[in-house]
């Protein structure tokens, strides 16, 4: 590491000369810096209980707070892992690591932000059903890492859209779990002679893209948004949650 502290230790760039420690990121690296994900967050320094400044807030820009920074003081630049330090209230910094850690394409998100990156999932097929012509269908699958995928289907129909998740004559459950009670429960009809897959039809968009996000991932054991990917004639998604570039 250098030793020269008006140079920061990432990008070699000039540092501000505010910076009191040598090793801290100049605030233009702070300012890329993202979560394990590759989703930009704000970082800063809030009071705990005592009134001490001693937590991090990390925000995304929909102003949604990114519970992995913050609760394991790690954020991301160029994709390499970084500490996140308290300051003053409003500051934070980015110090590296004693010992480095895997890059953030390596690293999961915990429970709480999983939930964050299903709602931009959602949020982003609903986007693309809302492009869809009559006529029109749109495929979403879900990569397993084995021979097959898991898959399912809308396409506009009657003022509504017709919704599909495989079944188990496509998609055996010994080869990929299939939860029937929670499909029953949430109002799918099951596979018949006229349709061989699970079914249903809803009337509106965001409810009929959750519908379907909901029952690949309940319904059919799709518990990663980052492995969803969709495509129609008409718009295809990349691989849903991709960071955006």
């Amino acid at each position: 590491m250098s030793s020269d502290t008006t140079v920061c230790p990432h990008c070699k760039g000039q540092r501000e000369p505010g910076l009191a420690a040598g090793n801290f990121l100049c605030l233009a690296c702070v300012e890329q810096a993202t979560d394990a994900q590759g989703w930009p967050v704000s970082m800063a320094t809030d009071l705990d209980a005592d009134g001490l400044p001693t937590e991090i807030i990390a925000i995304h820009g929909d102003w949604t707070r990114c519970m992995d920074v913050g609760n394991r003081h790690r954020a991301y630049v160029d994709d390499t892992a970084f500490l996140v330090l308290t300051g003053e209230p409003g500051q934070a910094f980015l110090q590296p690591l004693a010992v480095p850690e895997p890059p953030g394409i390596e690293t999961r998100p915990g429970p709480e932000d999983m939930e964050k990156y299903w709602e931009l999932v959602h949020v982003a097929f609903n986007v693309d059903v809302q492009e869809l012509k009559d006529g029109d269908t749109i495929y979403i699958d879900y990569e397993t890492g084995k021979p097959y995928r898991v898959h399912g289907q809308l396409r506009p129909i009657n003022n509504g859209f017709h919704i599909e998740v495989v079944s188990n004559e496509f998609l055996p459950a010994d080869d990929w779990p299939l939860e029937v009670e929670y499909l029953e429960d949430y109002g799918w009809s099951p596979p018949k002679k006229s349709n061989p897959n699970w079914h249903m039809f809803v009337a509106e968009s965001s409810l009929a893209t959750a519908m379907l996000l909901g029952g690949l991932r309940w319904g059919r054991a799709c518990e990663d948004p980052f492995e969803l990917g969709w495509i129609s004639d008409r718009v295809s998604g990349p691989t849903a949650g991709s960071p955006p570039g």
